[in-house]
């Protein structure tokens, strides 16, 4: 039995592909993405995790007449970073950034197809 027949496809969605194989007795897993961030979208990616960290909404004035914050509740906070990754991606979709990978069998045929152009 070659590799190509122990090699099965798991889970595939739009994002990456789960490969399984047996080895030596143990199955073994592999998580194959099929869109990579650049260094770009890395920063960016970055950036946005650190100013996440003062989320807050305003929440009236306190005695002094100076504006009070309160931190963004859990449900608040989830909204938010749900409709930031959306926006974050959209733009890194529309500035080229995210890097698209062939499927794992398109690329295990690529290989073994330059490998035999050059041997």
């Amino acid at each position: 039995m070659n590799n190509k027949e122990k090699i099965k496809s798991v889970v595939e969605n739009n994002d990456q592909e789960i490969l399984s194989w047996s080895q030596y007795g143990e199955v073994k897993i592999l998580s194959h993405p099929k869109e990579w961030l650049d260094a770009r979208a890395r920063t960016a990616i970055q950036l946005a995790e650190r100013w996440a960290l003062v989320a807050c909404e305003t929440d009236g004035e306190d005695s002094a007449g100076r504006q009070k914050v309160r931190r963004l509740t859990p449900e608040e906070l989830a909204d938010q970073a749900c409709h930031t990754v959306e926006a974050i991606f959209s733009q890194f979709k529309t500035r080229g950034w995210l890097l698209e990978i062939p499927d794992y069998a398109s690329l295990v045929a690529t290989h073994k197809q330059n490998e035999e152009e050059n041997s």
